[in-house]
């Protein structure tokens, strides 16, 4: 992988979040519509990231929060910049995650400088996401009455 991936991945990513837009889908012939409201001054992690400089390689990218509405539903979801806090060569890739917005739970993960890799300045580069759906379950609680 290119020393200079997760540098190139942190100024891809405040480009596709700075380009975030309202707009109308229409998914399975259903309109969705999208409305984007931008944050400002997304605070850079707390914590040393990796192979990233704050003053060389600038702000931190701002979030997106997202409402979708369609007949008969919603949904609030955040979509930001983060990075991997696992260890070992993952470790500290900036990337892409789509969650609730008031839930800390992952939708969408898209490591970023993986689709870097080794590519040449200025080729093209696909991104490719994780996704997770959960179903709950329901939990009920039955009281038991003492005799």
């Amino acid at each position: 992988m290119r020393s200079d991936a997760n540098r190139i991945a942190l100024r891809a990513v405040r480009h596709i979040l700075g380009g975030a837009r309202n707009l109308t889908l229409d998914i399975a012939g259903t309109p969705v519509t999208a409305s984007t409201t931008r944050a400002s001054d997304t605070p850079w992690p707390p914590k040393n990231v990796e192979r990233l400089d704050q003053a060389a390689d600038g702000p931190w990218p701002d979030h997106a929060d997202v409402e979708c509405r369609w007949e008969g539903g919603q949904v609030a979801l955040r979509v930001m910049c983060d990075y991997s806090r696992t260890y070992g060569r993952y470790r500290h890739n900036v990337g892409i995650r789509i969650r609730l917005r008031d839930r800390p739970n992952t939708l969408v993960w898209i490591t970023v400088p993986l689709a870097i890799a080794d590519k040449d300045d200025g080729s093209t580069a696909k991104l490719h996401a994780s996704i997770s759906t959960v179903k709950r379950r329901a939990v009920v609680w039955v009281a038991r009455r003492q005799s």
